[in-house]
């Protein structure tokens, strides 16, 4: 019977704290979606489990010893009795006494996780606040740059779409700076390589057919690629006043398909690949990027200066869009 009553003194304390949890974690005190002793730091101490298990285990076993304890006594209420009730109950309330130390160290506890999750509040905080200053500074970079005239034939704001920035950075707000894409940005400079190739194919051929497959099919089909993924709008404007249709049946494909061309002369064309190409410099410059191809020992030319205007004579494009392409269409008519 003693160690039964030994047994019962250890366990039977257990009932209390068991009810305490159960009290704290249902769905009046508590709520039912988290573990029954995780702290939850957006919330205050006395709602923990743990705090009050901290306090109701000592408490238990306090009452659950000392009814061991206290067993042949009488209540006495004189000076003797305390210190007969002290000293018969030395173990009870040293147990007690354990809810101090344990209660702080939850407490303690408690507080990191409220510190941990206020640093990652902070630290979400400062990735989107980095993300939208990288954003807005890109806008500002290209405000800088300013308004700038290609021969007359239109101006160039440098805006940036807002678009620009997602596609030529890689990340979300929550990351904090974003990276720079790398295949957008390679995209871009084959677009560049493919067009100048044209363009100087446009300015030096004295071959008639390679001029409208250069020209129409080629060089105006590159530009429009790349006023289309850098958002170019000014030269949308340009284009939608001034470009020509042009009705061609290419090989392999059945029927007249309809071009359009970058403009009614060569202005138009080197301007928009040079407008092109400075804005994609500077969006280099802006993402710390690489773009070493300044002056082209071949195509510079008509990259810088105005020597394509000397190559021939007439232009080329001039030539096509007086000539050529009204005997296209001329042919077109035949056809029915």
């Amino acid at each position: 019977m003693e160690y039964l009553g030994l047994v019962c003194a250890i366990l039977l304390p257990l009932a209390i704290p068991i009810g305490v949890a159960l009290f704290l974690c249902s769905g009046r005190f508590g709520r039912s979606d988290h573990k029954t002793f995780s702290l939850r730091s957006d919330e205050g101490l006395w709602r923990q489990p743990a705090f009050w298990l901290s306090i109701a285990i000592p408490i238990g076993y306090f009452l659950s010893f000392g009814v061991i304890a206290w067993q042949g006594h009488v209540v006495d209420l004189s000076s003797d009795g305390l210190i007969k009730f002290i000293n018969i109950s030395a173990l009870p309330l040293g147990l007690l006494s354990t809810s101090i130390p344990l209660s702080v160290i939850v407490a303690s506890f408690h507080s990191t996780e409220q510190t941990a999750k206020q640093i990652v509040i902070t630290q979400q905080k400062n990735n989107i606040e980095s993300f939208y200053t990288h954003r807005n500074e890109m806008f500002n970079y290209f405000d800088r740059v300013g308004e700038l005239n290609y021969y007359d034939r239109f101006t160039a704001k440098n805006s940036v779409h807002p678009r620009m920035h997602k596609i030529f950075f890689n990340g979300t707000p929550e990351r904090g700076v974003p990276t720079v894409n790398e295949e957008a940005f390679k995209e871009i400079e084959s677009l560049i390589n493919s067009s100048r190739k044209f363009i100087h194919i446009v300015l030096t051929t004295d071959d008639m057919e390679l001029l409208v497959s250069a020209y129409v099919l080629n060089a105006c089909m590159t530009l429009h690629l790349l006023i289309l993924s850098l958002n170019l709008m000014e030269i949308n404007e340009m284009v939608e006043l001034r470009g020509q249709p042009v009705h061609l049946e290419t090989q392999g494909e059945r029927g007249l398909k309809r071009y359009l061309t970058i403009g009614d002369c060569t202005d138009d064309m080197v301007a928009t690949h040079r407008y092109a190409r400075a804005f994609f410099r500077n969006l280099c410059d802006f993402a710390g990027r690489k773009y070493e191809d300044i002056n082209h020992p071949i195509y510079g030319y008509f990259e810088t200066g105005g020597q394509y205007r000397n190559i021939k004579y007439p232009m080329n494009v001039e030539h096509f869009h007086a000539v050529l392409l009204p005997n296209i269409n001329f042919e077109l008519l035949k056809r029915g």
